[in-house]
């Protein structure tokens, strides 16, 4: 039987003490593991069967191991393996998000899309195109920064993945229509619709402040609850922040949001931000 490859990222060693609980359980004759800080590409190819470890910090966010290694994962032969996965979190506290750094990692192994009319030997790129608006205009320019040096500057172009039709298949597959129904919520129906509900997102001292008040991951005000199974309104306020050395001129990716869902009713952008938007 070939061995099994687990593959692991690790901050202040769970996951790694967790994959050599599970590689002394199976036998170190069936699993190899493997620091994802101590690998490369070619690492990945001697196994046909592998075991991903996770762990899920700050937000929902990939450990910064794993985020240098996540370029990497383009150059990677995941045809015919068997992947699972295991994350290491806090699901007690946030049991919404633990699971999301698997998700970000899929992103990259799964993608179904139609060649069936392009000839054998077509090759493809998909290209993320430059943009601008994202640069914190205003204020001080920190973005693309990690241990590999790998992530592109804000608003870069860079190229995400390519694709090389080598082989003509004869299965017909076919995509659903839809994923699934999600009726449109009416405005009308909100609560709230007469009064929609301001949240206002800001820095303070280079702290993220909600209405503001400083922003605490684990509570929620009185401003910040919504009634079980209730529609509301809300209106985001991504306001300037004068004077600041980061986003002065408003935060680029100020809120987003889990476990809900949501529909934008409209969107208004200042004059003096219009054209960054006009390229994003």
């Amino acid at each position: 039987m070939s061995k099994i490859g687990f593959f692991y990222g690790s901050h202040t060693g769970k996951t790694e003490s967790i994959a050599s609980m599970i590689q002394a359980q199976l036998g170190t004759d069936v699993v190899d593991i493997h620091a994802i800080l101590d690998v490369t590409v070619g690492d990945f190819a001697d196994y046909q069967d592998l075991i991903i470890g996770v762990l899920t910090w700050n937000v929902g966010e990939l450990s910064s191991d794993w985020e240098d290694f996540f370029p990497d994962l383009d150059d990677i032969d995941f045809q015919g393996k068997i992947v699972a996965y295991f994350v290491v979190g806090d699901q007690t506290g946030y049991p919404d998000r633990v699971h999301e750094t698997i998700g970000i990692l899929e992103e990259k192994i799964d993608v179904w899309a139609d060649f069936s009319k392009l000839k054998v030997g077509t090759e493809l790129a998909l290209n993320s195109l430059a943009c601008s608006g994202a640069e914190n205009a205003g204020g001080s320019n920190i973005g693309g920064t990690t241990g590999s040096g790998k992530v592109p500057e804000l608003g870069a172009a860079m190229m995400l993945f390519n694709v090389k039709i080598e082989r003509a298949e004869t299965a017909i597959l076919k995509l659903p229509s839809k994923l699934a129904d999600l009726p449109l919520l009416r405005p009308a129906d909100a609560t709230n619709a007469a009064q929609p509900r301001p949240v206002e997102l800001s820095l303070q001292g280079m702290k993220w402040a909600i209405d503001g008040q400083p922003f605490e991951m684990t509570t929620a005000t009185p401003q910040e609850t919504v009634k079980l199974n209730a529609i509301e309104q809300w209106e985001i306020i991504n306001k300037l922040n004068p004077g600041a050395t980061m986003d002065a001129q408003g935060m680029a990716y100020p809120i987003h949001f889990h476990g809900v869902k949501f529909q934008v009713i409209s969107r208004q952008v200042l004059p003096e931000l219009a054209a960054g938007w006009q390229t994003v």
